[in-house]
């Protein structure tokens, strides 16, 4: 956003430093964007991360490390032109697994995904959006448990909590 803002003041559009912080503070609220390592509740956590690559997965799972928790549970959705298999060897296979996808075109249908991460020994149910795996997880998870749902900015906007 900032690389875009500094594109239009070379183009003479007068935008003032005061409006790109205002705008800054408020994205969240007005773009429903959710960002990177985002805690959105407490008991149990559930914390958003946009990671959607295997670089932003590394960080992920170097985050996941720093954590102590009973059970860790992964929403995950991803979009049909990512490497799939090689985000997904990242991820611990000790964690419930809950595939899904985000509402758009480009997202890999929950089943395909699953079939993926069962080749490398992730297994899990399948739900066709976010908030109906998020659901199904909240009735399950202890309040000391972790719930991470990421793989997709798309998916990442489509929480509702």
């Amino acid at each position: 956003m900032l690389e875009s803002v500094h594109q239009l003041q070379l183009k003479k559009f007068s935008i003032e430093q005061k409006h790109v912080e205002t705008a800054l503070k408020k994205v969240k609220r007005l773009t429903g964007f959710h960002g990177r390592w985002e805690k959105v509740r407490d008991n149990p956590i559930v914390i958003v991360d946009v990671a959607h690559n295997a670089d932003g997965m590394k960080q992920v799972a170097q985050q996941l490390e720093l954590m102590t928790y009973p059970q860790l549970h992964i929403i995950i959705g991803l979009v049909r032109d990512k490497e799939v298999q090689n985000i997904l060897c990242l991820l611990p296979a000790t964690a419930n697994y809950y595939f899904t996808k985000a509402q758009i075109p480009r997202a890999l249908p929950e089943d395909e995904l699953a079939a993926i991460a069962k080749t490398l020994q992730l297994e899990g149910k399948t739900f066709t959006d976010v908030n109906a795996a998020l659901n199904e997880v909240m009735t399950h998870a202890h309040p000391d448990d972790v719930i991470l749902i990421c793989g997709s900015v798309f998916l990442a906007g489509e929480v509702n909590l």
